[in-house]
């Protein structure tokens, strides 16, 4: 079953997420009513782009069972969805979508590799602690699901400060958003596929 989890992290709050390992017409397959959304992958040259858009309406269509639904986007290229806050995501092979009807949110996830160990200056700050390749990967994703929540003050990475936290397969972190002096929690989950994290206010 290619639809891993949907699962309800807050009130009116769901994440779900999505194996990709299935061709277009298997993904069709899987539920009817993404037929109607056809015309909306068929401008992607990319077999995988393809792939990671019909997946995040599987996942909607599954988590809100309403097939009339439609994913737009505003003029910061954010997903919009008529009645409720979305964040979506896609990494190798995986497509994540966070949904609520009450509270903004975001989500990343990232594959599991280690370029990011090439790139880590690029978004580790110095006073912060990031030892292992994991440590980096929840960084790089808190970072990314910061700005995603907080889209319209254009953060840089610099401008985000995470706090040190012990790592475990899933746990809460404090960032810092420096900008405005304000803290946020975001949530991560790690295992030997990828890194994901979300946060929701």
């Amino acid at each position: 079953m290619p639809l891993i989890s949907i699962d309800a992290i807050a009130p009116q709050c769901h994440l779900g997420l999505w194996r990709i390992e299935e061709t277009i017409d298997d993904i069709i397959a899987t539920d009817n009513r993404l037929a109607g959304v056809v015309d909306k992958i068929e401008h992607f040259h990319s077999e995988s782009r393809r792939k990671e858009v019909l997946a995040v309406y599987g996942l909607l269509f599954a988590m809100t069972d309403n097939p009339y639904l439609r994913i737009e986007h505003d003029d910061l290229s954010r997903p919009v969805i008529d009645g409720y806050h979305v964040s979506i995501s896609h990494t190798r092979g995986y497509a994540a979508l966070l949904l609520s009807t009450r509270h903004k949110v975001a989500i990343d996830i990232e594959f599991i590799s280690n370029r990011v160990e090439r790139v880590a200056s690029k978004f580790i700050r110095n006073d912060e602690v990031a030892d292992s390749l994991y440590a980096k990967l929840i960084h790089w994703s808190a970072k990314e699901t910061i700005y995603k929540l907080f889209a319209n003050e254009n953060l840089d990475f610099f401008d985000m400060r995470i706090a040190p936290f012990d790592q475990r397969e899933e746990g809460n972190i404090e960032v810092d958003d420096l900008k405005i002096e304000k803290k946020q929690s975001v949530h991560y989950l790690c295992n030997d596929k990828y890194v994901l994290t979300y946060a929701a206010i």
